[in-house]
């Protein structure tokens, strides 16, 4: 997987996509879809967290979890079997 290796401009739109090699799906099921949208909303965020721990041994909503002020705005975003779209905001952090 790629790194970025510059920060995100502030108060910019940027377009994230990603697809599986040679097209594979990278969605199997619905739990997939559901654990993929948890860690968008969870990872929005500069805290470091392990899921299995802060999330399934706890027994908490994903959208319960106590996160810091997120790193971007998510304006939309499109998940389909093999691939998806986010399209978002950065925030400025001064």
């Amino acid at each position: 997987m790629a790194i970025r290796d510059k920060d995100l401009v502030a108060n910019e739109y940027y377009h994230l996509y990603n697809r599986g090699n040679n097209k594979q799906k990278i969605f199997l099921d619905n739990e997939d879809y559901d654990h993929f949208i948890k860690l968008l909303y969870i990872c929005n965020s500069k805290n470091q967290f392990v899921f299995r721990d802060s999330i399934v041994k706890s027994k908490i909503n994903a959208f319960d979890f106590e996160r810091a002020e997120p790193l971007v705005s998510i304006l939309g975003w499109v998940l389909m079997p093999n691939h998806f779209h986010i399209v978002l905001i950065s925030h400025s952090f001064t």
